[in-house]
């Protein structure tokens, strides 16, 4: 025999085992972490229809939210209600939203986000050596143009070392430019992960210019 539950990330139908009761499960689609229901521990009778649960901080910042069963508290990182056995269904209101609308978000390079109840993190690899330096080239050799074209509308009239100085940085920016035409992209991988239990959410990443549109979400 097997329990059904719903992945509360992508909404994938899935099966556990019995033995996995009150436990958490991968989705195997999204890699959410799911947790399956205690089937055995029956709700009392006549209970009233759960409402929504609302998120409560604790002075260490620690959230705490009511158990939809016995409305106990217990902290959102449980897999159960240690008072009653009852599973943990609760998901933080920014990584239901983030799952909603994370196709909007505009990176630079494909990646891979994965989210939990109060915790979600993410990789890409990124190409851009190469390009740096061709940026970096065309930029010294701008500097060596620059005084030799302004020279001729009047400017550096008293300095005219500092316009042959300057030549020097073109045949520079050159080399560069050729450096770069056979250089090969080495790939870099660049990663977030963000922690919801904590006030304000505590972030890190290796890149925070690519995962800028995924800070500014979580991170106000």
């Amino acid at each position: 025999m097997s329990i059904s539950i719903t992945c509360s990330s992508c909404g994938s139908k899935l099966r556990a085992p019995d033995k996995t009761a009150g436990r958490s499960i991968l989705c195997p689609k999204c890699k959410t972490s799911c947790t399956v229901p205690n089937v055995n521990n029956p709700t009392p009778g006549n209970a009233a229809t759960p409402q929504p649960t609302v998120p409560v901080q604790s002075s260490q910042t620690k959230a705490l939210i009511p158990c939809e069963t016995c409305q106990k508290s217990m902290a959102v990182t449980a897999n159960a209600c240690p008072a009653c056995g009852a599973a943990n269904t609760w998901v933080h209101p920014d990584i239901v939203r983030f799952n909603q609308e994370k196709h909007k978000l505009q990176l630079k390079a494909p990646a891979q986000v994965y989210t939990s109840s109060t915790y979600a993190f993410g990789n890409a690899t990124v190409k851009r050596q190469k390009q740096q330096n061709i940026v970096g080239g065309w930029s010294v050799m701008v500097i060596g143009i620059a005084p030799f074209l302004l020279s001729y509308i009047g400017f550096f009239k008293n300095h005219p070392d500092m316009v042959l100085y300057s030549l020097l940085f073109i045949p520079l920016g050159i080399g560069v430019l050729i450096y770069a035409a056979f250089q090969k992209d080495l790939p870099e991988d660049v990663k977030f992960e963000v922690h919801l239990t904590e006030s304000p959410p505590r972030w890190q990443s290796n890149d925070d210019e690519f995962w800028k549109p995924v800070k500014d979400f979580f991170v106000k």
